[in-house]
């Protein structure tokens, strides 16, 4: 979990040109996990998941928002927040 968070932090938004359904398989595993520390490393992971995804939807100067990429964070925003609520 924490190599996988690692990767996240280090590929940023384009995080979102990638098929997240074992990511996102991997999550839902590890917050209903027995053991308290992978619970917590599956949350750090979220995190992350949130910091590299922080950019996707502002319009920096000179960029213009990649819709591919928003539709994307928005299709796994609705599967991760119910998991963090």
């Amino acid at each position: 979990m924490r190599i996988l968070q690692n990767i996240v932090e280090a590929i940023g938004s384009r995080l979102y040109d990638f098929d997240l359904d074992r990511v996102l398989n991997c999550i839902k595993k590890g917050v209903d996990h027995i053991n308290r520390f992978v619970r917590e490393i599956s949350y750090f992971l979220i995190n992350a998941v949130f910091l590299a995804s922080a950019n996707v939807l502002s319009n920096q100067i000179g960029q213009e928002i990649d819709q591919k990429h928003e539709k994307a964070f928005r299709e796994f925003c609705n599967d991760l927040v119910p998991i963090v609520a």
